[in-house]
């Protein structure tokens, strides 16, 4: 059963003078995450907590691991902050504002990078870009301070996936079923989708204790599935398989969990950033899967990832 999200990001920078007057500020612009930035976030949850600065040209490329010009590198945090998008289009967010002290960063600065080392490594990467989307440069006095904010953006999918998973055993059989984004407003770890970052559980390597069979039927994109939930017995995070930019997770019902009463009518899946919902059969259908106590159900969920538009 297959789970999908996108991750896109922007960026502001901001000199202060010593005086601690704000002298220039960007506006938000987009930038490139990187096929390494891509495959780097499947073992790992540091890919954001250095930035970078340089006065490059090139234009971004996905192939790209450092800047063109490199100046200088910083993973001093000012401030960080997360949320959650109210209304479509949906999607959790999460800033980090990173400093370069006085005079760390002076000079003309034309392209930004955020990765996991203070030079190359890069998760993304852009040239600075002016209100038209030109490609510019920002001055950075030498006795002035550099406050770049890195916003980083993950979008559920908006429509209903549909499709099918063959059983063997007591419940062998082909079933369909409807897979859904839930709680998508909720901004927390276990049964949200917050975005959390250098912990063993975060990011999407990260398995929450939050894999449910359910009695009742789905809720919306912004909610979860109705009536009583039964947590499964295990769940074990299968191993990467480099360049998929998918993680998958064996999820366990034994013979005393999961038996729910007239069978079980949905699922809810927690797995890296983001909360799922699945329910057995299609619209129009009232398939439940049959579970009882003679019966072991073992289930794999697999979660991917990808830029968004």
């Amino acid at each position: 059963m297959k789970l999908h999200n996108q991750v896109k990001g922007r960026y502001r920078l901001t000199v202060i003078g010593s005086d601690g007057v704000i002298k220039n500020q960007t506006k938000w612009f987009d930038n490139l995450i990187t096929d390494g930035g891509l495959e780097y976030m499947a073992d790992n949850s540091d890919w954001i907590k250095f930035c970078q600065v340089g006065s490059g040209s090139a234009t971004p490329n996905a192939l790209d691991t450092g800047l063109t010009n490199w100046i200088a590198g910083s993973d001093t945090q000012q401030a960080t902050s997360q949320g959650a998008q109210s209304s479509e289009p949906y999607y959790v967010w999460r800033r980090r504002t990173i400093r370069f002290a006085d005079g760390v960063a002076a000079g003309n600065i034309s392209e930004v990078g955020m990765g996991w080392a203070s030079n190359g490594s890069l998760f993304s990467r852009a040239l600075v870009l002016d209100s038209g989307g030109s490609p510019t440069s920002i001055t950075v006095g030498a006795g002035e301070t550099l406050d770049v904010t890195y916003e980083v953006r993950f979008f559920p999918k908006l429509e209903d996936v549909t499709g099918s998973v063959v059983l063997t055993g007591n419940l062998g059989g082909t079933y369909d079923y409807v897979m859904r984004a839930a709680q998508v407003t909720r901004r927390q770890s276990l049964d949200g989708w917050e975005i959390g970052l250098w912990g063993t559980s975060m990011g999407y390597a990260a398995v929450a204790g939050f894999q449910y069979a359910r009695s009742g039927d789905l809720s919306a994109i912004t909610s979860e599935p109705t009536g009583t939930d039964f947590p499964a017995t295990s769940q074990t995070l299968l191993a990467y398989e480099t360049g998929t930019l998918e993680r998958k997770v064996a999820v366990v019902w034994g013979p005393s969990e999961g038996n729910v009463p007239g069978g079980i009518r949905t699922f809810t899946v927690k797995l890296g950033i983001g909360l799922f919902q699945f329910r057995v059969g299609l619209d129009g259908t009232d398939a439940t899967l049959p579970k009882t106590s003679d019966d072991q159900l073992s289930l794999t969920f697999s979660h991917s990832w990808g830029r968004a538009a």
